[in-house]
């Protein structure tokens, strides 16, 4: 099995030091698992996301946590009959909507999906798409959305989320696209570097402690690959973590001639 650990230092030191409660670094990891094609340490391809319980990786739970910023305010929309029906609340130890109502006694950590999602490589983007299936078969569909997306530098091995939330035309018409997000910003909050989700009932904003994302991917076989995502602050952040982060950086670039 060949491995390429990318930020895999500083990735522990934040795990190492994720607040307390139910939303973690390691329950916010995202994995996958499928075909991806590789061009020199530049990766494209569409992988599914996989259950950690099943495969005893990350934190060996189904599905994952959006890794709320705590006192940011979390909002939802859920439209109906021609109105928005906004209910938002501040994010209380990284746990979004715990404050907002409803929701916050019903999705405890913060995301009420499974792992129906996917996610898109591209050489400069990368997107966590939502696909009701691969929860449930593990087959790709086609996604209806992407909460997430941005610039994929894979020099670095840095995914930034610099999306402001999609919805997929061809699969239908969003109830009410980026209402939640725009009610967000009303506040004086960017609708980028969070989890922005239209549905086909309504939308949904939750802004991310970091704006970006720590990138691992390990070859299990030929053409097949296993790519995590972890949350992490800007690149630029880790000179504050010392020589320990940049010496994991220098090994990993030496780990990618194997």
């Amino acid at each position: 099995m060949r491995k390429i650990w990318v930020l895999a230092a500083f990735a522990g030191l934040l795990a190492l030091s994720a607040t307390a409660g139910a939303n973690t670094v390691a329950s916010s990891t995202m994995w996958f698992q499928g075909t991806l094609t590789d061009q020199g340490g530049v990766y494209s391809g569409t992988l599914a996301m996989v259950d950690e319980s099943a495969l005893g990786i990350g934190d060996g739970i189904a599905g994952f946590d959006i890794y709320a910023k705590n006192g940011a305010w979390a909002t939802y929309d859920l439209a109906g009959s021609g109105s928005q029906n906004y209910t938002s609340g501040q994010v209380v130890q990284h746990d979004a909507y715990t404050t907002a109502g409803g929701w916050g006694a019903i999705y405890t950590p913060d995301c009420g999906d499974w792992y129906n999602y996917q996610l898109n490589l591209t050489a400069g983007t990368w997107a966590v798409e939502y696909n009701g299936n691969v929860g449930n078969d593990g087959i790709l569909t086609g996604a209806t959305c992407a909460p997430m997306s941005g610039a994929m530098n894979w020099a670095t091995g840095y995914a930034a989320e610099t999306g402001t939330g999609a919805y997929y035309p061809a699969t239908g018409t969003a109830e009410s696209p980026g209402y939640a997000a725009s009610f967000a910003a009303g506040k004086g909050q960017s609708t980028v570097g969070a989890w922005d989700m239209d549905w086909s009932w309504g939308s949904d904003y939750v802004p991310l402690e970091y704006p970006g994302f720590a990138v691992g991917v390990t070859q299990v076989s030929t053409g097949e690959y296993l790519v995590s995502l972890t949350p992490v602050p800007e690149p630029i952040s880790m000179l504050l973590f010392g020589g320990s982060v940049l010496g994991g950086l220098g090994a990993w670039r030496r780990r990618r001639g194997l």
